[in-house]
């Protein structure tokens, strides 16, 4: 083996071991428990098991409220339309129903075209839908 191969295999033998101790390192438990407080010891109504570790679950879901709402669509649409755009079409309004928040941007009166769209799930907070009419 010529001393160039040499290099290269002994790069990719430390790449590799890195890699694995990285991946070993981001796979350990929590040094701080305290951080990680177990909502099954304070309130077992509020907790949802996943895997082995507890999660504190609000009774009325994450995005309980009108102004949670908006301001998860406002930062999911500022990357996506830019900031401006979605300046302007403010104030946004949001309603609740069947458990998924709808948040709209709105137009000026007297203006006319599209704007943002949101649908939120108010248990979750996962985005279900994005969209910008025209």
């Amino acid at each position: 083996m010529n001393k160039k191969n040499t290099i290269l295999l002994l790069t990719c033998i430390i790449l590799i071991c890195a890699g694995v101790f990285v991946f070993a390192q981001t796979n350990q438990p929590a040094k701080d428990q305290n951080a990680n407080v177990s909502a099954t010891n304070s309130n077992p109504d509020n907790a949802e098991q996943t895997s082995n570790r507890s999660n504190y679950k609000p009774k009325e879901g994450y995005v309980a409220d009108e102004e949670t709402a908006i301001a998860i669509a406002v930062a999911v649409w500022k990357p996506i339309y830019g900031k401006e755009k979605i300046e302007n079409e403010k104030p946004y309004k949001a309603s609740l129903k069947d458990g998924i928040w709808t948040v709209r941007g709105s137009l000026p009166k007297g203006r006319h075209g599209g704007v943002a769209e949101a649908e939120i799930s108010k248990d979750d907070g996962r985005i279900l839908r994005v969209i910008h009419g025209k």
